[in-house]
C-alpha cells in the first residue's frame, strides 16, 4: 500500500476546508518540507517530499479519536455527567500570586505563573505558546519559548489562528517540554504521542496546557475590526492586545507615536465571532479536553453584564496525575493560590454555548448532509435545552 503524502492531506484536509491551522504537520515533518503560508493561514509544500505519511497521520483536521485518546490518556472514558467537560479528576479556581504575572495575564495569569515555575524547577526546557509577531503586532507567531522573558511576553489571549504545533520544529532532541494551545493543538500533539513515527518528539512534551476555547478568526477578521473602528494603518501599530485595557478584556492598540486606543470588547468579538473560521464550528471541543490540565475564564452568573466573567481568575480542570502534580507543586512553592469550584460556573462561559450548543448542530448537520466534517469516534446528541446554569438571582 502506497504511503500518504502531502499530496493526500491536501486533498483530504487542505481542499475539503478542514484544516485547523494547528501547525502539527509541520513541527512533525521529520524532512521540513512543509513550512506555513500566512497568507493562507496552512501549511504549504516547501521542499522535496518523501511520502512518510506522518503528516497526514498525526493531522486533527480530518479525525480526532477522542474515546481512545481519553482511554490511553485517563484510562477510563468521559461518564454521561463529563458530557460536556471531558474526563476530570476535580476543578478549581485560582490567580497567580505575584500582582503582575495575575493582570498581565488573561484570566488571572495562571499559565504564565504555571510555565515559570515548571521552567525555573526543572520541569521543562522550554514551553510552545502563541506570541504575537513583532513585525505585526496584529497577528500571532508560534513560539518556542525557553526564557521567563520569552514566556512572560506570550502572555494574553489571542483571538486569531496561530500554527502553535509548528514551533516543535525547532526543540532540540530530548528537550522537555511544555506545550500551550486550544483544543485544535492539543488534538495535534496526542495524536504525534500516539504516532510510532512522530512519538520520539511528542513524548518530549511532558506537559500539556489546555486553553478553553469557543472559536477563531482569521487575521482578516482583526484587520476588519481595525479599520472599522479605527484610523490607524496596519503599518503604524506598535502594539496590539486582545486583551488589554483596564479590565483586561478590551482590545488595546497602542501606535508607533504612543498613541493608545481601546476598542470595546463587545465590538471586537462581534466581528471576529461573525467571521469565525469555518473548521472551528465543528469543533465539539470546548475545554481540551485532552490536555493533562485545562485552564480558561470564570463565568459565574451572578456577575451582573453581558459577559458575567469574574475579573483575574483562572478554572482549572485537573484531567490526570500531570495535571494534579503541576499545580501541587506550583501551590507549595508559592506561586498560585487554589481554592475549589463547582461545576456550574463553567455554563455562563460563551464558549461552551458555540462548542457544546452551536458546533456540535453544525457537525451533525454537516454529516448528515455529507458535507466535509470530521470524524469522531464518539457519538455527539443535540437537542433544544435548558443549560444548567439558570437565570441572575434577583437581588
Amino acid at each position: 500500500m502506497a504511503k500518504e503524502s502531502f499530496t493526500d492531506l491536501q486533498r483530504e484536509v487542505l481542499a475539503p476546508g478542514l484544516c485547523t491551522t494547528c501547525g502539527t504537520c509541520i513541527g512533525a515533518c521529520p524532512v521540513g518540507c512543509l513550512a506555513y503560508d500566512a497568507a493562507q493561514e496552512q501549511p504549504a509544500l516547501a521542499g522535496e517530499c518523501t511520502s512518510c505519511g506522518i503528516c497526514s497521520a498525526v493531522c486533527p483536521g480530518k479525525d480526532i479519536p477522542l474515546a481512545a485518546l481519553e482511554e490511553k490518556l485517563f484510562g477510563r472514558r468521559r461518564s454521561p455527567a463529563e458530557e460536556h467537560l471531558g474526563v476530570y479528576n476535580d476543578i478549581l479556581q485560582g490567580f497567580a500570586t505575584d500582582p503582575e504575572l495575575r493582570t498581565q495575564g488573561a484570566s488571572g495569569g495562571a499559565v504564565t505563573a504555571l510555565l515559570l515555575h515548571a521552567l525555573e524547577s526543572g520541569q521543562i526546557e522550554a514551553a510552545v505558546v502563541a506570541d504575537m509577531d513583532p513585525e505585526r503586532p496584529w497577528r500571532s507567531k508560534a513560539v518556542l519559548a525557553r526564557t521567563p522573558e520569552e514566556i512572560i511576553r506570550a502572555a494574553k489571549s489571542k483571538y486569531v489562528l496561530c500554527p502553535n504545533n509548528m514551533a516543535l520544529a525547532e526543540a532540540e532532541p530530548g528537550e522537555r517540554l511544555a506545550l500551550v494551545g486550544l483544543p485544535c493543538h492539543v488534538h495535534g500533539i496526542r495524536k504525534m504521542q500516539d504516532h510510532a513515527g512522530a512519538d520520539k518528539l511528542g513524548t518530549q512534551v511532558v506537559l500539556v496546557l489546555g486553553l478553553y476555547c469557543g472559536c477563531n478568526s482569521s487575521y482578516r477578521a482583526t484587520e476588519h475590526v481595525l479599520a472599522d473602528n479605527t484610523d490607524i494603518a496596519l503599518d503604524d501599530i506598535a502594539v496590539f492586545e486582545y486583551r488589554g485595557g483596564p479590565e483586561a478584556q478590551d482590545t488595546r492598540v497602542v501606535t508607533k507615536d504612543g498613541t493608545e486606543l481601546i476598542i470595546p470588547n463587545a465590538v471586537r468579538s462581534f466581528s471576529t465571532l461573525a467571521m469565525s473560521h469555518d473548521r472551528c464550528r465543528m469543533c465539539c471541543d470546548w475545554t481540551a479536553e485532552l490536555a493533562d490540565l485545562s485552564l480558561g475564564d470564570i463565568f459565574d452568573p451572578r456577575v451582573p453584564g453581558v459577559w458575567r466573567k469574574v475579573p483575574d481568575w483562572n478554572s482549572f480542570l485537573v484531567r490526570n496525575q500531570a495535571g494534579a502534580d503541576l499545580l501541587a507543586g506550583a501551590r507549595r512553592a508559592g506561586v498560585l493560590e487554589l481554592s475549589p469550584l463547582s461545576e456550574e460556573s463553567f455554563y455562563g462561559n460563551i464558549g461552551f454555548e458555540l462548542k457544546k450548543h452551536a458546533a456540535i448542530f453544525n457537525y451533525l448537520t454537516r454529516r448528515e448532509r455529507g458535507w466535509p466534517a470530521p470524524i469522531y469516534d464518539m457519538e455527539f446528541t443535540w437537542r433544544a435545552r435548558r443549560k444548567r446554569v439558570y437565570d441572575l438571582p434577583e437581588e
